[in-house]
């Protein structure tokens, strides 16, 4: 009897922390940005970032008729995960619901790739370190109305 409520508890653990990784994930990563970002005295909205290095499934060159028929609404994201107990975002794929219900993948962003110019002088004078870095870099790749600007400019681009 005790080991069946042992193993009960046990699954019942590692049930929680599973669904409960990437919210605390998250939150630690915005507190841990957050926090940085107020030491460098630099405020979340005055941070401009690119998107020079994304990868693009599809041709951007001309306007591309299933993204166009699809439309904005269609466009999504699916943050990749290396692990799932102990998460990291390593990347965002860009998705776009076409009308027969499938799904296309059309690009995908390495959270390492996001450029961040004022950023990335402040690492060239070693005032921020690689990891705070990648924390910032994580922060904003999973913050919603960054995504919303993502996939704006992936529309844009893909729709001119």
């Amino acid at each position: 009897m005790v080991y069946l409520i042992f193993a009960v508890n046990v699954l019942l653990y590692l049930f929680v922390s599973l669904l409960a990784a990437r919210l605390f994930y998250y939150r630690g990563v915005r507190y841990k940005a957050l926090r940085i970002l107020e030491k460098l005295n630099l405020n979340e909205s005055e941070l401009h970032y690119s998107l020079d290095h994304m990868i693009y499934f599809i041709e951007t060159e001309v306007p591309n008729p299933l993204i166009l028929d699809a439309g904005r609404s269609s466009l999504y994201f699916k943050q990749e995960f290396v692990s799932a107990l102990y998460p990291r975002v390593i990347g965002l794929q860009i998705y776009v619901r076409l009308a027969d219900n499938n799904d296309l993948l059309i690009g995908f962003l390495d959270v390492d790739q996001i450029g961040f110019p004022q950023l990335s002088e402040l690492a060239f004078h070693d005032k921020i370190s690689e990891n705070e870095l990648r924390i910032i870099r994580a922060y904003k790749a999973l913050h919603p109305q960054t995504q919303e600007e993502m996939l704006d400019e992936v529309y844009r681009l893909c729709s001119q």
